[in-house]
């Protein structure tokens, strides 16, 4: 299979451990490009799952992936979230092309690009451990409805739906996390927010 050549690559929220991962779909993605830069932006790995004994052994395929294309020369750059928090412990970790890091400011075609997850614009996370776990039953909740409808719409030969990216497209709170995300990244002189 040839390969697209891009200088950089961002994933997010894959969620692997979790049952809604879509583990073929990102082998398939990962497998068709090769980047100068891989950046992991949040939730890569859901920790939830680790501490129940549930990471699936085809997920692990994910995983080798990436550290496979590490060792072919991608700069591979994790940034943790509040799914994978458990891994902040190795911040500033550095290892055969691959780093861990909150957020990173690239310098790109002379402007700043400031990386980061959205968990960073909710001071309610970093501080309440339950709120995060009452969020975690929350929204593993939320993907098995969206899996028992995605099943009926199937019978019918409807599209997929996605009852979490509904929730996060819409309403208030998208538009509070946007101005908050552009007002932070204008006081820190950052041209773009990514």
């Amino acid at each position: 299979m040839r390969k697209r050549k891009v200088d950089i690559a961002v994933i997010s929220d894959v969620h692997l451990g979790s049952n809604e991962c879509h583990v073929d779909e990102l082998i398939a993605y990962l497998s068709s490009i090769k980047p100068d830069k891989l950046i992991l932006n949040g939730d890569i790995v859901d920790i939830c799952h680790f501490e129940k004994h549930c990471f699936p052994p085809s997920h692990s395929k994910v995983l080798r992936k990436i550290k496979k294309m590490a060792s072919n020369g991608t700069e591979v750059i994790l940034i943790t979230a509040n799914r994978d928090a458990g891994l902040r412990e190795t911040w500033g970790a550095a290892f055969e092309n691959f780093r861990v890091c909150r957020n990173l400011v690239l310098e790109l075609h002379g402007r700043k690009a400031w990386f980061l997850h959205g968990d960073v614009l909710d001071n309610t996370i970093p501080y309440t451990r339950w709120l995060t776990r009452l969020g975690s039953y929350g929204y593993n909740a939320l993907f098995f409805l969206n899996g028992a409808v995605n099943w009926f719409l199937g019978v019918f030969d409807r599209g997929k739906y996605s009852s979490a990216k509904r929730k996060k497209t819409t309403g208030k709170h998208l538009d509070d996390f946007q101005k908050n995300a552009s007002n932070m990244a204008i006081s820190s002189g950052y041209d773009y927010v990514v």
